[in-house]
């Protein structure tokens, strides 16, 4: 495999970050960091601890930014 090939495999696998920090979510968003974590314990952002950090899946911004929104109103998963 040379490294072109390589090149094209790994933007294939990994074509941005997996998980955001609760800052960078609060950068990204109006969302107040009291809201995110509460949203977090409700199960509406689908976040987690490692160690004593919080992360929150990327994937759940960007389906924020598909629907044109920057906060959440009533159920995000439509349940």
């Amino acid at each position: 495999m040379d490294t072109n090939e390589f090149t094209a495999l790994e933007e294939e696998i990994s074509p941005g970050p997996r998980f955001i920090t609760i800052a960078e979510l609060m950068k990204r968003t109006s969302l107040s960091r009291p809201t995110i974590y509460r949203h977090i314990k409700a199960g509406v952002i689908p976040g987690f601890h490692i160690g004593r950090r919080v992360i929150v899946d990327a994937e759940f911004l960007q389906k924020l930014k598909a629907r044109g929104q920057s906060t959440i109103s009533g159920k995000e998963d439509g349940k």
